[in-house]
């Protein structure tokens, strides 16, 4: 079986190591794309499988001339027109990271891991007209593990999936025909890519466990969830909880130690562990000598999108 991958960058890796391991005849098509693509490029040439780039073919071009007899989607941002692939035998399969039919959209372990979820989803499912709402063919859910960030995430799901890939192959090398889910529209909720308010801490509504939510889910593509202190805009790579309880503001530094300990809602605290400043990773307990003091006070999302 002559299989195609369609991808934008490194997400793909596992999959085609995967594949040619098991001796299949695989075909990669790589999107144009600001995501990391050299492991990508040298798992193809370390194992010669042949790469189609689309600034130098077209997706259905490279279809027609390639001829898989099966296409896996995993990381591209284009819509693709299935009717202009119908000669694909077996079908074109979609592996989404997140749960269907509830996090449809581009970015969907970032919004299962601010929402806090306690599972994350990968699904693999047709491809559809409209995005994300083909089949499901097989779906999976691991624990969101105290110490997964949106980047570690999405390592751990690239090798998830492989069971569905598995799945897949051994049925319809056996002639089985694939069940298939319809999703529950009722159930459908689409995500867009996350925006500057999204990513940005909210200091008077946001309690201290959606805030450590959200700092796992803006590592490390956006290098930390963002506030502001002094007119600077800061983001903290790593945070917890801290047991005790405080009657300060919310974003009130209480103190600079081994952490940071910021005043959160519901007179909650957040030990700060690991600051970006300007680029530069710093321990929260050097964070004065970069002028951070006591009874001073991160601000939030209002202050920093004004600035």
């Amino acid at each position: 079986m002559k299989i195609g991958i369609i991808s934008n960058g490194d997400v793909c890796v596992a999959l085609l190591y995967f594949l040619k391991q098991n001796n299949a005849d695989v075909h990669l098509f790589l999107e144009k794309s600001r995501d990391k693509q050299e492991g990508a490029l040298h798992a193809s040439t370390s194992m010669q499988i042949p790469v189609t780039h689309a600034a130098e073919r077209s997706l259905y071009v490279w279809a027609a001339s390639a001829v898989p007899d099966i296409i896996f989607v995993v990381g591209y941002s284009q819509r693709i027109n299935t009717s202009d692939l119908s000669a694909v035998r077996h079908g074109i399969y979609n592996i989404h990271f997140g749960k269907l039919p509830e996090y449809r959209g581009p970015s969907p372990v970032f919004w299962q891991m601010k929402n806090g979820e306690p599972t994350i989803g990968v699904t693999i499912h047709k491809v559809a007209p409209k995005l994300d709402a083909g089949p499901i063919i097989w779906q999976k859910e691991i624990r969101n593990e105290p110490h997964f960030t949106y980047l570690y995430a999405n390592g751990v799901l690239s090798n998830v999936f492989l069971e569905g890939i598995v799945y897949i192959l051994q049925n319809l090398l056996s002639g089985k025909v694939l069940p298939e889910a319809i999703q529950d529209e009722t159930r459908a909720h689409y995500d867009p890519r996350p925006a500057l308010k999204d990513v940005v801490i909210d200091w008077e509504t946001m309690p201290a466990r959606e805030i450590i939510n959200l700092v796992k889910a803006c590592n490390s593509w956006n290098m930390g969830a963002a506030t502001l202190y002094e007119g600077m805009e800061v983001k903290i790579l790593d945070a917890d909880l801290h047991a005790a309880t405080h009657t300060a503001v919310p974003g009130t530094i209480l103190t600079i130690k081994e952490q940071m300990q910021i005043a959160c809602i519901n007179n909650e605290i957040i030990n700060i562990n690991i600051l970006n400043l300007d680029g530069s990773i710093v321990p929260a307990k050097n964070a004065a000598l970069f002028g951070f003091v006591p009874q001073k006070q991160l601000k939030g999302i209002q202050q920093l999108q004004s600035t």
